[in-house]
């Protein structure tokens, strides 16, 4: 029996070897994996000329920048890009405009990721100080993990104090969905950065200087401490 599409004349990539040859696609999934002798016929056949056969990539962390922020970036124009560099899933992050921050904004950015998308997509949702009894229900609406930022971000959103995070933390325990953390412990990233302001370093170059090593371990550190 034909498959639906063959792609042959390839280098096959797998999690374990690299091989000459191609693949089978029948009903969207993979029917064969081999040498092209291997491979059964297709009803549409591409020569990939020597090119990897690699499976499409998942790009966890984009911002495309919708709503409220189009003139940086859009699901058409980001999705796009991700299609050109062999992206076939992202997951888009929640600091636009409004904030994805309940159930009815994960809804319009599904609906507008449907109409504009040229790849699958995941849409995460926000915590912060005041929408801790959102969180089941934006995994209701279809979220698939949650973002916190320890400290400021664009969009200025307001980070949720250690007291909000023990009643986040178990929120989203609840939901069974993954947390994403922005780890930067503010209190000493405000620090450097009021210092070198005062020294006159106000260059982009000074932007690493800002948040050493230390805000990120820190970080790493109190939100492993909460999830536990």
């Amino acid at each position: 029996m034909a498959a639906d599409l063959v792609i042959k004349n390839g280098w096959v990539v797998t999690p374990t070897e690299t091989f000459k040859g191609g693949v089978a696609i029948s009903g969207e999934k993979f029917v064969a994996i081999g040498a092209d002798d291997q491979l059964p016929q297709g009803k549409e056949e591409i020569d990939a000329k020597g090119k990897h056969i690699l499976p499409g990539i998942i790009d966890g962390h984009v911002h495309f920048r919708e709503p409220g922020m189009t003139h940086k970036e859009d699901f058409a124009t980001g999705s796009t890009a991700a299609v050109c560099g062999g992206i076939t899933f992202v997951v888009d992050m929640p600091n636009t405009v409004p904030p994805t921050a309940d159930a009815e904004q994960v809804k319009v950015k599904q609906q507008l990721g449907e109409q504009k998308s040229l790849v699958d997509f995941g849409v995460t949702g926000v915590v912060v100080q005041t929408n801790t009894k959102d969180i089941l229900p934006m995994a209701a609406a279809g979220a698939i993990g949650f973002k916190i930022f320890f400290g400021e971000t664009i969009g200025n959103l307001p980070f949720p104090d250690d007291g909000m995070c023990m009643e986040a933390f178990d929120y989203i325990a609840q939901s069974k969905l993954p947390l994403g953390i922005h780890a930067e412990n503010r209190q000493i990233m405000a620090y450097c950065t009021n210092k070198l302001k005062t020294e006159g370093k106000n260059e982009a170059r000074y932007w690493e200087a800002s948040r050493p090593d230390i805000c990120e371990a820190e970080s790493v550190h109190h939100a492993i401490f909460f999830a536990t």
